[in-house]
């Protein structure tokens, strides 16, 4: 069974959309780690330091989604030191350009489908 052009574009699109999002996920738990997890990083404020690293990188992976989605901050935020203040409002910005692309080019699958299947 072979995919659709559409069905691949999706796929490749999702697969960059969380390709972004894990390596926001891994930087956003490099920098708590490279300041050996000051009192004011997510880390402590989450009361994780006790957490095994496979569970903070998930941590991480959803505080990454819930930004790069515009949810917005719930229980994991970047209110803590200048670096994480730095890393969310750069990853925001990002967010909704990646945001926006994707779902320029989702539309355009949608429409170039349609198109394909009126010639038919």
């Amino acid at each position: 069974m072979e995919l659709t052009s559409a069905a691949k574009g999706f796929l490749s699109m999702f697969s960059v959309y969380m390709f972004f999002n894990h390596m926001m996920a891994c930087i956003w738990y490099l920098q708590a780690k490279l300041q050996d997890f000051p009192d004011d990083s997510w880390v402590m404020r989450s009361d994780n330091q006790e957490t095994k690293e496979n569970k903070l990188y998930l941590i991480s992976f959803y505080w990454a989604y819930q930004t790069l989605t515009t949810v917005g901050f719930g229980d994991y935020n970047g209110n803590g030191n200048s670096i994480e203040k730095i890393i969310a409002c750069v990853w925001m910005i990002l967010g909704v350009l990646v945001s926006s692309y994707m779902i320029g080019n989702f539309i355009s699958l949608i429409q170039i489908n349609e198109q394909a299947n009126t010639i038919i």
